[in-house]
């Protein structure tokens, strides 16, 4: 078993590489990106071959996106704070939002453009960080824009010597603060938890992995249904697709890509994206390299998926189990291995 240094960079250089690798195929489907590299998908770091989004156009092989800039957001605030302040976690958005905003989600924007506006007029015209953010239209709410950047908040509560309700209220307020709708937080925190016990107790095989899905079940329907309090309104939680995968796990981690993608689905809704980055964790618990290539050829939203898949393998492999090659392709990749280690150092200390 890695070193629990060593787990938390394996997160966060997991979280990095994988969204790098699946930028340059955001937005296509896997027909799409198979026809593009001659039915071999994609197996390292390229330029980026799609044209539907013109900010990602520009990128190169390597560069990350929305994904690992938002993930640095929070660690960032984190250890700046060493605590969890949302009015930071917000003035960090918005320092970031000023700078560069490749990639991000209209309703992360919308949000954070109110927080803004609120600082600007001192209180006057927008909206305090600890508000919920708006209903910003049908869905607008229900993005990944949470669960792609949680990480470091699982690593920061990855003590077991403390129960996992005070990472669900802060998941909870880190949702509020850009996403309307619960099923964001209710995702997230499904991820959350998958780090946080993986980084205590790394799982090994399937077996070991349906255990750890029983356990985060437990937590979520305790989530949704005490603190989320989800109604009618939003009758697609996260409790109801982990049942559906506990009832019978080997439609999922048996199936073929194709029909993995057709039972999930790969887009931006969160009880798509994430679900499916789970299935993806769950099928190669500890192959690095075979899961955040299944995700980035599955097609869909694929820098989102293959960054969340890779924060939680990489959270159970740590980092000697990512390839040497993809650590080291970019200098900007020793990035996240420094901040995993300053993570590790501030939960000890606050625990």
């Amino acid at each position: 078993m890695a070193n629990k240094v060593k787990l938390f960079q394996g997160c966060l250089s997991g979280a990095q590489i994988g969204d790098a690798m699946g930028m340059p195929v955001e937005s296509m489907s896997r027909a799409e990106i198979l026809a593009a590299t001659n039915g071999e998908g994609i197996s390292g770091f390229v330029d980026p071959i799609q044209t539907r989004i013109k900010d990602m156009t520009r990128l190169e092989a390597g560069d990350s996106t929305d994904d690992w800039q938002l993930t640095q957001i929070l660690a960032r605030s984190l250890c700046q704070m060493r605590q969890f302040d949302i009015v930071d976690i917000a003035n960090e958005h918005i320092i970031a939002m000023a700078r560069s905003i490749v990639g991000w989600g209209g309703t992360t924007k919308q949000a954070i453009e109110e927080v803004k506006i609120y600082q600007l007029t001192k209180g006057k015209e927008g909206r305090h960080p600890e508000d919920l953010a708006g209903d910003y239209g049908h869905n607008r709410g229900a993005g990944n824009g949470v669960a792609m950047k949680i990480a470091p908040l699982a690593l920061f509560h990855s003590s077991y010597q403390i129960t996992e309700l005070p990472l669900l209220l802060d998941v909870l307020e880190l949702g509020r603060l850009t996403h309307y709708d619960p099923r964001a937080s209710s995702t997230a925190a499904a991820v959350a938890l998958i780090i946080r016990y993986v980084i205590n107790q790394p799982v090994s095989n399937h077996d070991s992995s349906i255990g750890l899905l029983q356990s985060i079940y437990d937590n979520i329907k305790y989530f949704e249904k005490t603190i989320l309090k989800v109604d009618s309104q939003f009758d697609l939680t996260m409790t109801k697709w982990l049942k559906k995968f506990l009832k019978n796990p080997a439609e999922y981690l048996l199936a073929d890509i194709e029909t993995l993608i057709e039972k999930i689905g790969t887009g931006c809704f969160c009880l798509e994206s994430v679900p499916f980055a789970i299935a993806v964790f769950l099928r190669h618990p500890r192959d690095f390299r075979a899961g955040v290539l299944e995700a980035v050829n599955a097609g869909g939203d694929t820098d989102t998926t293959a960054s969340m898949a890779g924060a939680m393998i990489g959270a159970n492999v740590g980092l000697d189990g990512i390839p040497e090659e993809w650590r080291t392709f970019r200098p900007e990749f020793y990035v996240a291995p420094k901040i995993g280690r300053e993570l590790h150092e501030l939960s000890l200390k606050e625990k």
